[in-house]
């Protein structure tokens, strides 16, 4: 491959927790599973590593390449470049997803006045000039990510601590109708979205700078990512309850709203919105230069940052137009991106790849 930029494991470590709590820790993705929304969450993490284990199969046989690339090797020079493609743009929807979020995010919570579209402009300039300073700059600036997203999550628990907020018999009786609704909102919501997201790092794999490690640093990341988000979850229920942990829109935002410590320390929403944008700034970072790299390679273009403005209106117009709503842009997330979408790229696909990528290796042993 022509590029000489690297990502070292750490980073790696760092990138696959934050894309994973990106929207998903915003969101909370699992509470259609009410009182054992954890539960689900620590299931979609091992089913997760195994996803993870699929795409380290696909790597093993291909290191040097991305997804974009291999799957020519795999599948042959036409049929190949056109399921590159389409995966080229799934990035461009998945980025388009996580910006329409954070950009709701930021008019509901502080910017009222403002529209979605100059976020999303601010948004799409940021991502722009971190992608044009290449992989190894996203690799330096995931670890200075996690560090302050961690630093929050710190204050926040702590806040909710000392006020006193906690009430965890909410989450009490566990299973109380049973294993259908833990399920259901597993397959496809929770195993798509963020797990299954982690298909994006099948384009960055290449570039990591000691490619054995691979498998302990990625299943490492989704453990750590799977439990923090299950005890995230576990304070929602605890603090708001099943019902308004439901009906919320930012979970997370109604929790910590509620913190006040002697009547002086309250009304920390600024901090939540500070680390959130922190989340998909990188997340969006991460699917767009994806985006970016699959077009250079399939079109080649070898002056990747030719594409990055092309690509960033692209993005910034999908996140406008593809939902009227925000209440519209989180059912076409939860009942038609999952089934349509999710499942096949992120693993029908790479099933199938790696199926024919040992089938053609042993005949050609």
């Amino acid at each position: 491959m022509q590029e000489k930029l690297q990502i070292k494991p750490s980073q790696l470590f760092c990138s696959i927790i934050l894309v994973q709590f990106g929207s998903a820790l915003l969101l909370d993705v699992a509470r259609d599973a009410k009182k054992d929304a954890w539960i689900t969450l620590l299931l979609g993490a091992l089913v997760g590593m195994v996803i993870y284990c699929v795409y380290i199969g696909l790597f093993r046989y291909y290191p040097n390449v991305p997804l974009t690339t291999y799957v020519q090797k795999i599948w042959g020079t036409y049929l190949g470049w056109f399921v590159g493609l389409l995966y080229t743009v799934y990035f461009i929807y998945l980025a388009s997803r996580v910006l329409r979020i954070f950009t709701e995010l930021l008019v509901i919570t502080s910017y009222p006045n403002t529209s979605i579209l100059l976020m999303g402009i601010l948004l799409i300039l940021s991502t722009s000039y971190a992608l044009m300073k290449g992989i190894n700059a996203l690799g330096r600036i995931s670890t200075i990510c996690l560090f302050f997203i961690f630093l929050i999550i710190f204050l926040i628990i702590l806040g909710e601590t000392f006020s006193d907020l906690y009430q965890f018999p909410r989450l009490l009786p566990v299973l109380e109708n049973g294993w259908e609704p833990i399920l259901n909102t597993l397959f496809p919501t929770v195993i798509t979205e963020p797990f299954g997201e982690i298909i994006v790092f099948t384009m960055l794999l290449p570039f990591l700078s000691k490619k054995e490690k691979a498998l302990k640093y990625g299943i490492f990341a989704i453990a750590v990512s799977g439990i923090y988000l299950a005890i995230s979850s576990i304070i929602h229920l605890a603090i708001l309850g099943e019902t308004l942990t439901s009906t919320s829109s930012f979970p997370i935002l109604a929790s910590a709203s509620l913190i006040n410590i002697a009547d002086f320390i309250s009304r920390i929403g600024a901090l939540i919105v500070f680390g959130t944008v922190i989340l998909g700034f990188f997340k969006i970072s991460i699917f767009f230069y994806c985006a970016v790299l699959g077009a250079s390679h399939l079109f080649k273009i070898e002056q990747k940052n030719l594409l990055i403005l092309p690509i960033g209106l692209i993005i910034l117009f999908v996140s406008i137009a593809s939902a009227r709503s925000y209440i519209a842009h989180i059912y076409e997330g939860q009942s038609i991106a999952p089934y349509y979408l999710h499942l096949p790229f992120q693993i029908i696909l790479p099933l199938l790849l790696l199926l024919t990528a040992i089938i053609k290796n042993r005949l050609s042993a």
